[in-house]
């Protein structure tokens, strides 16, 4: 198999159907063998039914899975352990993938033999945010928006390095720096002090920066 995306959730089945919609139009992956692979971080919502359906009504290979263990990076782990694809890409619940995305990925990974990709993030422009969060600010970083520009460059994996919500490897990573440390990242609702933003994802490039090329 290809690619298996991953999309970890708590507590958030409202946002699937439409998050699962975006994957299901995407376009120029008839020659891929891919799925999608749901990791339900011990939600205590209708999860469980909403992906059923969802798998029921949707064109594409969907799985579920659940992760009791409360955590991110357990979610992440989880996902990364069960994935079936030489490529495994992390996707957030309340993300809409643009229709080429996944194809683009693809002809990425073909064209650099990349070990991790990443690419943009945009806010949801119908969401009226204050005139303080503006797109490129470290606030606009912290609601997940990113965007390097449109030349795909080599990140250091120190300095710059994908966000959570679209961020992808080639399974030979996990053989060469293991997987996310559980320690690192929200859990639940991330109440406690420095469980919402950062260091999750942040110490797995650095790791991986740090471990090869």
């Amino acid at each position: 198999m290809d690619f298996t995306v991953i999309i970890c959730t708590y507590n958030r089945s409202g946002n699937l159907p439409s998050c699962l919609a975006a994957l299901a139009r995407q376009e120029g992956v008839e020659g891929l063998d891919w799925e999608v692979l749901v990791v339900d971080n011990n939600s205590s919502d209708d999860t469980p039914q909403v992906v059923a359906r969802l798998g029921r009504d949707l064109p594409i290979k969907l799985r579920y899975a659940r992760e009791a263990q409360q955590g991110l990076n357990y979610a992440r782990n989880r996902g990364v352990s069960i994935s079936q694809g030489t490529h495994f890409t992390f996707v957030d619940d309340d993300i809409h993938v643009s229709p080429p995305w996944l194809a683009a990925l693809h002809r990425a990974f073909g064209e650099t033999d990349a070990d991790a990709i990443g690419g943009r993030i945009h806010l949801d422009p119908s969401i009226e945010l204050p005139p303080w969060v503006a797109p490129g600010s470290e606030t606009a970083g912290f609601l997940g928006y990113q965007d390097f520009g449109d030349q795909p460059f080599r990140m250091d994996g120190k300095n710059k390095y994908p966000f959570g919500g679209n961020m992808s490897f080639h399974r030979r990573v996990v053989e060469r720096i293991g997987l996310f440390d559980p320690k690192l990242g929200r859990k639940g609702e991330g109440r406690k002090r420095g469980e919402l933003f950062k260091g999750a994802e942040t110490d797995y490039f650095h790791r991986l920066a740090a471990g090869g090329d």
